[in-house]
């Protein structure tokens, strides 16, 4: 199994050292990987990577969209990721799956389906359970997707997956969650 490891100045954030290697994957590791304790780890970082306002806390490029993850917050068994789109350099159409089709997955490997969707005053028709919108070129547009059914013991998403039809899938990994 190959690693990488890379030594941070905590003040700056510069990298002041890295190192790759190979370790044997042994019952050990095995079992360490099976606890996610390396994902959430890599949640603790985004989390404080994430506590300037304003600032996204990752930012995708698919299919000839931006997208912007701005939050993720639990509430009431309901997970809200409100985010930014934009189209860069032409008016262009997308849609969103605000049904199964559109997922998370936590840190123990649960998998939940999409309960709502919006683009921005546009939310997902009732039959099909997809938003479609045409996004004016380079302007970021607010939009959010929601999951219901959700514990309350979940620290944080291992996967977030925006079913944006035509095969097309923006992915957030380790996303950090706010109660």
């Amino acid at each position: 199994m190959r690693i990488a490891v890379k030594i941070l100045d905590a003040s700056s954030a510069e990298v002041i050292d890295a190192v790759t290697g190979n370790i044997a994957k042994t019952e050990a590791i095995k079992d360490l990987l099976a606890t996610s304790l390396i994902l959430r780890s890599q949640t603790a970082l985004h989390d404080k990577r994430a506590s300037k306002a304003g600032e996204p806390l990752q930012t995708v490029e698919v299919d000839g969209f931006i997208f912007q993850l701005m939050k993720c917050e639990l509430s009431n068994r309901t997970i809200k990721f409100s985010f930014t789109v934009t189209s860069p350099g032409k008016d262009k159409k997308i849609t969103i799956s605000g049904n199964k089709d559109s997922r998370i997955f936590d840190y123990e490997g649960n998998e939940y389906g999409a309960t709502d969707a919006q683009i921005g005053y546009t939310k997902n028709h009732s039959v099909s359970h997809s938003v479609t919108k045409v996004l004016a070129a380079d302007i970021p547009v607010k939009a959010s997707i929601s999951f219901g059914g959700i514990p309350s013991k979940i620290t944080g998403i291992a996967l977030l997956e925006l079913d944006c039809l035509r095969g097309v899938k923006a992915q957030f990994r380790n996303v950090p969650l706010s109660k």
